[in-house]
């Protein structure tokens, strides 16, 4: 599996949209 890459994107997608959660 690739979580690595899941979690890299994840991360990244939060820091785009900044503190929306």
């Amino acid at each position: 599996m690739a979580w690595d890459i899941i979690i890299l994107f994840f991360l990244s997608f939060l820091k785009k949209t900044g503190k929306n959660i």
